[in-house]
């Protein structure tokens, strides 16, 4: 959908083309072709604006609007919301009107004489800005758009604007036309839905399956939130709450006493009724009046059926952080069923992660169906190097340098953490062929070791049990990978000072000893973490 922005003014003179260019019908054309081939199926180019500002008019039936080419842009893939800074952003680049180089009357008529083949009228360039306004853009018909878009694969019908506006979708709907035809073209709604639905289900899951055992993860079972719906567990829940009395009905639908449950909980917490007013709480629909159940209710059956049927202690959820706001709501209407979400259920919120290439961002929105894919990125970078980058501290926003993760430098830290595995796991192949094995405990003198470098090495060995005990506490892995950083430089730094080969044989396998636990333990935490510990490089 596209809104437009009308910008009032006055026509101050040619910048966007030179004086002289407006002689030829031909560099007219020229200029005007890449925002005419982008922008056809939107409006009908007429001129081109300022060449600072990047602005076209467009001539529609009884009204000519002005339009932002880079604002457009936006309008096609942003929230509707975000129209006013586009506006704003416009309104800082226009300029002023200076003196025209001709006087008004004559730039029309040497635009006339130009264009007298199409008989309209070129405005050339933009001016003195008098008034602005914003035209909302009308929403077309969602059944428009899923028989004119979705079946048919026509481009004349945008996508939703808030749906999911990625090109899978559009292949999904190549696909099932062309196994369907337009079978479901004049059925019923639901019935196409569900149609949809199943086909789309039957090609996607089989995918993410295969990709996330790529990635190294296995779900032991995977849960279909329709089975919810069609076994009426979700209506049985909401009716759970209403004989509870946390629910309450208005202008048709059933709301769930949001509000009440969690100042009732912040009240036990010690939190003041000041307090409390402040935070402005809400309640939440759970059925609309059109009779539908909510994405709200949906979460509280999933949820109470993991705790009440299928016997969970504890239940970790990961989300991403814009889904902060529903972690109290979900918590309180685990509490008001007497399940006590506040303890059981843990939820970690986990931030975007920022990609970037040669020190610029890489651009992403799943909304807009620009994203890079989990197979995309295993394409380019090893699964090894995704996951202990992914590892990134929960809370806090991660940069992914795409070139840093294939790096094999001691910059790249997943290399480092696997190339000192390695080099232990090489010194003690060729140890070994010197007949010299990993002696036991009880066969060294620890009391050897007593340089800085082994000393230090030691005692990063110690902290080990320490570090996994905080990531556990924490729900957070990245304990673990700073963790493994630190041992490969103490390792390295250890071997470099330290000599083993050659030495006398106390020394040797004392040393030799230290070296093993630190391969050992270096191979248990990258196992922790899903990564694999190489034995050569």
């Amino acid at each position: 959908m596209i809104g437009c922005l009308n910008i009032k003014g006055t026509v101050r003179g040619i910048d966007g083309l030179p004086i002289g260019a407006c002689e030829s019908r031909e560099a007219i054309d020229q200029a005007l072709q890449g925002i005419k081939d982008t922008y056809t199926n939107q409006f009908t180019v007429s001129a081109y604006f300022d060449n600072t500002v990047d602005v076209v008019v467009g001539y529609l039936p009884a009204q000519a609007e002005v339009l932002g080419a880079q604002a457009l842009a936006e309008r096609l893939t942003q929230p509707r919301q975000q129209a006013q800074p586009a506006i704003e952003a416009l309104l800082q680049v226009l300029e002023p009107a200076q003196e025209l180089p001709r006087s008004m009357e004559t730039l029309r008529a040497e635009a006339q004489a130009i264009d007298q083949d199409q008989g309209t009228l070129p405005l050339l360039t933009v001016c003195t800005v008098e008034e602005v306004t914003y035209t909302q853009p009308v929403e077309p018909p969602v059944q428009e758009v899923e028989d004119s878009t979705l079946l048919l694969g026509e481009e004349k019908v945008p996508f939703p604007e808030d749906g999911y506006h990625g090109d899978d979708i559009r292949e999904l709907a190549q696909l099932f036309y062309e196994q369907e035809g337009e079978k479901y073209l004049d059925c019923d709604e639901k019935t196409r839905h569900d149609a949809l639905a199943r086909f789309g289900l039957d090609r996607n899951i089989p995918k993410m399956k295969s990709d996330l055992e790529r990635y190294g993860i296995h779900y032991d079972q995977w849960f279909f939130e329709s089975s919810l719906h069609e076994s009426g567990y979700v209506a049985d829940s909401v009716q759970a709450l209403t004989d509870l009395g946390y629910t309450y009905e208005k202008d048709g639908a059933l709301w769930l006493k949001t509000s009440e449950i969690l100042a009732a909980n912040l009240r036990k917490a010690g939190k003041s009724e000041e307090a409390i007013e402040k935070l402005g709480l809400k309640d939440d629909v759970l059925r609309r009046a059109n009779g539908f159940y909510t994405y709200f209710a949906a979460d509280i059956a999933y949820h109470r059926n993991k705790f009440a049927v299928r016997g969970f202690d504890k239940v970790i959820n990961i989300w991403g952080a814009d889904h902060h706001g529903h972690v109290a709501r979900l918590k309180g209407a685990m509490d008001a069923l007497g399940l006590d979400g506040e303890n059981r259920l843990d939820i970690v919120l986990m931030q975007l992660v920022k990609l970037v290439r040669d020190g610029e961002v890489v651009r992403m929105s799943k909304r807009t169906g620009k994203a890079i894919s989990l197979t995309d990125l295993l394409d380019e970078i090893p699964v090894d190097a995704c996951r202990y980058f992914f590892n990134a501290k929960p809370e806090t926003q991660m940069e992914f340098d795409l070139g840093l993760a294939v790096r094999e430098d001691s910059e790249n830290p997943v290399y480092y953490v696997q190339y000192a595995h390695a080099r232990i796991c090489t010194l003690l192949k060729n140890l070994a062929s010197e007949g010299y094995t990993v002696p036991a405990a009880s066969e060294v003198d620890f009391s050897l070791l007593s340089g800085d470098a082994e000393k230090a090495l030691i005692k990063q060995l110690a902290h080990y049990s320490e570090v996994v005990r905080l990531a556990a506490r924490d729900y957070d892995p990245s304990h673990i990978n700073r963790y493994l950083t630190e041992l490969a430089a103490a390792f390295h730094k250890f071997y470099t000072v330290c000599r083993i080969k050659g030495e006398e044989k106390p020394v040797l396998l004392a040393r030799l000893k230290l070296a093993d636990a630190a391969r050992a333990v270096l191979k248990n935490g990258m196992v922790l973490i899903g990564c694999s510990a190489p034995e050569k490089m």
